[in-house]
């Protein structure tokens, strides 16, 4: 029986009506409160179950801020081939407004966007450095992307701060870069992490060819600083049956299998595995397997009791969590909290909390020493973490300077969200501070 999961936000009225028995494609009946079997309709097997849950309030202590906007560049996927998040756009958005009405914006001065909706190219993300600095931005950012060099260079020599949530090439070595979170190395570490907590002796790990050299050199410390033998499983970006690899990668008996990449490749992943359907393997996946086109070319059901490595924590009652949930509501109630839109709401709120402080004039040069300051400062929708972009927490094999975070959030899907999240500590794995 196919299971559909669709989590939503609504007003009252709203939710009177979901938690009615409907009558127009079904005609229902309710068996027990939140549940609804059909009467009559086009289904052999159906069942219905809605589960609800109170908004949280919105703390808006202010004061609200004024004067001259403080300009902030930053960019995410949309409208183009590869990746399309209008949704994370709209978290910055939000998180602005939320920023400028309820923590006094950046020293006092109401935050404004630099927007730049970009086509996950490095021709795209180049484009959107230079618009930043034509612009006069303060900082300029993006959201997770695979071409993050091609904006922090521009910027750096711009002497213009360059930030993101996450990262995974060149600009996790530079100078002038701040990632919020632990970036490629949370997933790996927490890998790695969560394989010697639970006693998994080996995982090989499918990452794409091109980079498979640099991940291995990587990520082999780390797994054999918990203890974890490890092997990676090279396939070319874009292929669309990863059939063979797996079955090749399967004959050397891992007890977990895990992905790194986009999510055209968790879309073969996935198929793959299924169609393999080995027995007594762990499977870890990265945030991007959790896409809607993922679900719907695999099955949402294909995800279920999947390990998420490198993840956040929207749903929890963690009080980040309820924090998130409370500001999209408030400014973007349209948009699903519970997709991607978190790295938006990531990446301009950290800035904002790195900023804390500030005072004087607001230049490139004063936002990147506040950004360095040595304090620890909440991660959004981190669970209870933190960042400290005064340390180097993932210093082997080689110091990755512009990671500010050394923690990793693993997690578990089950209905369709990830749930009980862990968060494991990944410095030692990388001999980091």
């Amino acid at each position: 029986m196919a299971r559909l999961v669709v989590t939503t936000t609504t007003d009252r009225e709203g939710a009177d009506l979901l938690t009615a028995p409907r009558d127009d494609l079904v005609l229902e009946r309710e068996v027990e409160p939140g549940v609804f079997e059909a009467v009559e309709g086009p289904f052999r097997r159906y069942r219905r179950t809605v589960t609800t849950e109170a908004a949280v309030a919105l703390d808006c202590p202010g004061p609200a801020a004024t004067g001259d906007p403080v300009l902030v560049g930053f960019a995410w996927p949309e409208g183009g081939q590869a990746l399309d998040q209008p949704d994370v756009g709209e978290a910055a958005r939000a998180t602005v407004s939320y920023a400028n009405d309820c923590l006094g914006g950046i020293g006092g001065r109401p935050v404004e966007l630099v927007e730049c909706p970009e086509g996950e190219d490095a021709a795209s993300v180049a484009a959107c450095a230079n618009d930043f600095i034509d612009a006069g931005a303060v900082a300029g950012g993006i959201s997770a992307t695979q071409f993050g060099d091609s904006m922090a260079g521009p910027l750096g020599d711009a002497g213009i701060p360059y930030y993101s949530p996450t990262g995974a090439g060149a600009e996790l070595l530079d100078e002038n870069g701040y990632v919020w979170g632990p970036g490629a190395a949370g997933s790996l570490g927490g890998a790695a992490a969560y394989a010697e907590a639970n006693g998994l002796d080996s995982v090989a790990l499918v990452v794409v060819e091109d980079v498979a050299a640099q991940l291995t050199a990587f990520a082999t410390p780390a797994f054999d600083a918990a203890g974890v033998d490890f092997t990676s499983v090279p396939v070319p970006l874009g292929t669309p049956d990863m059939t063979p690899q797996l079955r090749t990668a399967l004959d050397d008996s891992p007890e977990a299998l895990a992905i790194l990449g986009d999510e055209t490749l968790c879309i073969s992943f996935l198929q793959a595995l299924e169609a393999l359907a080995p027995e007594n393997l762990t499977t870890m996946v990265i945030l991007p397997c959790l896409a809607d086109n993922v679900a719907e070319a695999v099955g949402a059901d294909v995800l279920e009791g999947k390990v998420v490595i490198g993840t956040n924590d929207s749903a929890s009652d963690d009080p980040e969590a309820e924090l998130y949930r409370a500001v999209m509501q408030e400014y973007a109630p349209d948009v699903d909290a519970f997709g991607f839109a978190s790295f938006g709401y990531t990446s301009i709120l950290s800035v904002v909390r790195a900023a804390d402080g500030i005072e004087g004039e607001i230049t490139p040069a004063s936002m990147a020493e506040a950004f360095g300051q040595d304090r620890d400062v909440a991660l959004p929708v981190g669970a209870g973490t933190t960042f400290n972009c005064s340390e180097t927490p993932i210093a082997q094999p080689a110091p990755l300077v512009a990671v500010c975070a050394g923690e990793s959030l693993v997690g578990t899907i089950q209905d369709g969200a990830v749930g009980d999240i862990e968060v494991f500590d990944i410095r030692p794995l990388f001999g980091g501070s």
